[in-house]
């Protein structure tokens, strides 16, 4: 009995570090803002992925927020192309493994360039979300109506971007 209580105590202690260090890793990919006036807070990626070709005028911006628990929302906003996007616009996305996912942009018609897509909970999609939790996303193609922008990420912006998923997920 002795022995049972001795190795709770240390398994215990263990989960204690693991849920620490799982913390730790995250602060390196997720952000939590707190707003002064309401005291509510807003939970995203650390930093918004800004994705530019030298060459080119196009720019594709993603960041990723946290709506609840095991719910985001992936926030995309392309410029430098014309049109605008509908509720039918596609997201294509190819990932360094070789699979690929296609998505449907969710928020309204605008011109604006912003293009939404809700995982998890009420909005399903969770083996979607699992998918870019664990996966690192090499090409995005976000369409408008007439054209779409498509941009590469490198391995940090790849790696960085699933690690925050992951982290905002959980």
């Amino acid at each position: 009995m002795r022995h049972l209580f001795l190795l709770i105590l240390i398994m215990t202690a263990y989960k204690g570090k693991a849920q620490s260090h799982d913390s730790a890793h995250c602060s390196k990919f997720i952000k939590i803002v707190t707003d002064k006036v309401t005291g509510s807070t807003n939970t995203s990626l650390s930093k918004a992925i800004i994705l530019k070709k030298p060459t080119d005028s196009k720019k594709l911006i993603i960041d990723v927020l946290k709506l609840g628990k095991g719910e985001i929302l992936l926030n995309m906003v392309i410029s430098g192309v014309s049109g605008c996007v509908d509720e039918a616009s596609g997201i294509n996305i190819l990932f360094r493994d070789g699979s690929r996912m296609t998505l449907i942009n969710e928020f309204e018609y605008n011109c604006r360039g912003w293009s939404w897509v809700y995982f998890g909970g009420k909005h399903g999609k969770e083996t979607e979300a699992i998918k870019l939790s664990e996966n690192e996303i090499e090409i995005i193609r976000v369409w408008t109506e007439q054209s779409f922008v498509e941009q590469t990420l490198n391995t940090s912006q790849s790696k960085s971007l699933q690690q925050g998923i992951k982290c905002l997920l959980n």
